[in-house]
């Protein structure tokens, strides 16, 4: 595991999705390099969970429980963290979710719960935390994408899409805060091990795809670049698949 002990050190980092698979990573990870950690999900047992294990690491830890493709609870969401800790230094928009299945046999639920959660719930937490970023003059936005938002794959179309959308986000963003003091990165992942696929079929060997811990890693190095540097987008692949 690399060493990333106080690498944020008494940053502030929210991270929504926190209450399992990548997201709970990213959390015990950020907290790990030395950040204080606003963790949000949907579910208040896991994300209880991700905060007491933050909270035995020696970093504060805020839970709360938001549904990010509600733009009023992200707003409150934001206002809680501010409350608690009084600044927004990192902003990881990781929470995500897809329906799987030929496009044909989808329903316009599925289109839309996708989008919604995937692009909107980005687009909702960026912008509830742009003026106080804004305000102070820096601050970081990753956004965890997928490889489905870089190449076209079978079965999964809209989320495709969706994530396509969070890519042209991020990209159109990065440029237009270089000059504000604000860094934004783009996360373009493959499949991981992560409790997804226990309600998704996957069709190879769950062991050889990436461990969600590893990529969290990868998070937090590129976080902890200099002010000066930005890395743009990282895209990783598992070797052994």
């Amino acid at each position: 595991m690399t060493d990333n002990r106080d690498l944020m050190l008494d940053q502030v980092a929210l991270v929504t999705g926190a209450g399992r698979g990548l997201g709970r990573e990213l959390a015990l990870a950020f907290a790990r390099a030395g950040a204080d950690i606003a963790a949000s999900a949907r579910t208040r047992d896991q994300i209880e969970a991700t905060t007491d294990e933050i909270a035995a690491l020696g970093r504060r830890a805020l839970p709360i429980v938001a549904d990010i493709t509600q733009q009023g609870q992200v707003q409150e969401m934001i206002s809680q963290v501010l409350e608690a800790f009084g600044k927004v230094d990192i902003l990881v928009n990781n929470a995500g979710m897809a329906v799987y299945g030929p496009f044909a046999e989808q329903k316009a639920a599925d289109w839309q719960a996708m989008i919604d959660t995937n692009l909107m719930g980005t687009l909702y937490c960026t912008h509830a935390v742009l003026p106080t970023m804004l305000a102070r003059g820096e601050g970081l936005i990753v956004n965890i994408a997928s490889v489905a938002g870089i190449h076209g794959l079978p079965n999964e179309a809209v989320y495709c899409a969706a994530k396509h959308g969070v890519r042209g986000f991020t990209d159109a963003l990065a440029v237009e805060l270089k000059d504000k003091g604000i860094r934004v990165s783009g996360i373009y992942p493959g499949g991981m091990n992560t409790p997804f696929w226990d309600v998704q079929t996957y069709h190879g060997d769950r062991s050889r795809i990436m461990d969600p811990a590893q990529v969290a890693e990868m998070v937090v190095a590129v976080a902890g670049q200099p002010r000066g540097t930005l890395v743009r987008e990282v895209i990783l692949f598992p070797t052994n698949e």
